[in-house]
């Protein structure tokens, strides 16, 4: 029993750490998603939270980042859904990973749906500030870049 209690442990340690950093950047080239401890679990629904992270961390995939970015050029838009205590930030864009984004095995997605529990400021403020930037080309000038 102390195996998998101390595998949950250093999991929630690490979300701990790696939640420090923004997990959401609008940057000049585009927008930039930190997915942080998604396992294969996360889509299934009715599974109990400590099920999805006592698996998350003993088959390690709870232990994974990656960096999707989606460039302006092939971005939409950004929108708020669900009810009221189950709302989604929903970007639609055409995301790649950081390390290999021209290559054909270089992960794709579509669109990203992230759950509002894991940002500080509401969510309909970040749809409306990555909806402007998407379309005021002079204001993403005054943005950071990816790589700074």
């Amino acid at each position: 029993m102390s195996v998998p209690f101390l595998l949950l442990f250093f999991f929630f340690l690490f979300k701990v750490i790696t939640h420090r950093r923004p997990l959401l950047r609008v940057c000049r080239e585009g927008v930039e998603v930190h997915i942080i401890g998604s396992s294969a679990l996360d889509g299934m629904p009715l599974i109990p939270g400590l099920i999805r992270a006592l698996w998350a961390a003993i088959s390690l995939q709870g232990f994974k980042r990656s960096i999707l970015r989606a460039p302006w050029d092939s971005f939409p838009y950004a929108d708020v859904t669900g009810l009221p205590m189950a709302r989604k930030l929903t970007i639609v864009g055409s995301f790649r990973t950081v390390r290999a984004p021209e290559s054909p095995s270089a992960t794709v997605v579509d669109q990203i749906a992230l759950p509002d529990a894991i940002f500080r400021v509401p969510l309909d403020r970040i749809a409306a500030t990555i909806n402007v930037c998407c379309q005021d080309p002079e204001l993403r000038d005054s943005l950071p870049s990816w790589n700074g």
